[in-house]
């Protein structure tokens, strides 16, 4: 009977066993490699361009990412807002698994610089053309000011601007002295000429009578005006409703 039984269930042992299929084996997935990533230094208003390399062991797709201060693998950078030291984090990944690597990006300040004021001399509402480097693509909240001695700066009306040459008119009320030449590029970085400007009429600053011009954009009453840089805004106002824009118009 025993030994009825011991049959029996070898007989079933040695069924299963060859009726079962063995475990299917899948090869073990590797993380993709970057290749080291030097650090990156540019001036501001330069492009970073980020170039990383990297391959996968198993011979799998891969796709790089970028997250941190850039999202993307160019950036061009802002002047004054990006100055200073940034990580960026690659990361390479094949759909599985990922792997990532830092990198420092160096952005340097660019101060500007005034290489020479033509003409040296002029008087009141004389255009004056100012040469140096790095004054910026636009003059936004930028200015000019002549400063005398007595330390008294007067804001001149910016005709044009571009990153190497800023057209001005002398403005009125300075004194028949001589002055220096300032730039302020951006609220971030300013320059000094070394070369003095001789004024030799001065303005009495008065205006002539007002001319009608073209007609705002949005009728409004109540409104703030200031002057700047050769325009007159108007911010803010009512027209039955409160306004948050700001229009502006020359001086001419």
């Amino acid at each position: 009977m025993v030994r009825s039984i011991l049959a029996l269930f070898s007989f079933v042992l040695i069924l299963v066993l060859s009726c079962s299929k063995p475990t299917e084996q899948f090869p073990e997935n590797h993380p993709p490699v970057i290749d080291p990533i030097p650090d990156i230094m540019v001036n501001e208003e330069e492009t970073v361009v980020l170039n990383p390399t990297a391959t996968d062991p198993d011979g799998n797709k891969v796709t790089l990412t970028y997250s941190g201060w850039m999202s993307s693998s160019t950036y061009t950078t802002k002047k004054c807002t990006d100055r200073g030291e940034h990580t960026v984090s690659v990361t390479a990944s094949d759909g599985i698994a990922s792997t990532s690597e830092d990198v420092q990006v160096i952005v340097v300040a660019v101060q500007s610089s005034i290489n020479g004021i033509s003409p040296s001399s002029g008087g009141y509402g004389d255009t004056i053309t100012i040469m140096g480097n790095s004054f910026g693509s636009q003059s936004g909240v930028s200015g000019v000011w002549f400063t005398t001695s007595s330390v008294v700066g007067y804001g001149a009306s910016v005709t044009s601007w571009s990153d190497t040459t800023i057209q001005v008119l002398v403005p009125c009320g300075l004194p028949i002295t001589t002055s220096s030449v300032n730039v302020q590029t951006s609220n971030c970085a300013s320059a000094s000429s070394s070369q003095t400007f001789a004024n030799t009429v001065t303005g009495t600053c008065s205006l002539g009578a007002w001319q009608a011009t073209s007609s705002m954009g949005t009728a409004r009453y109540r409104f703030a005006s200031v002057v700047w840089n050769g325009w007159v805004y108007a911010l803010g106002g009512y027209n039955g409703s409160y306004l948050n824009s700001v229009e502006r118009a020359p001086i001419q």
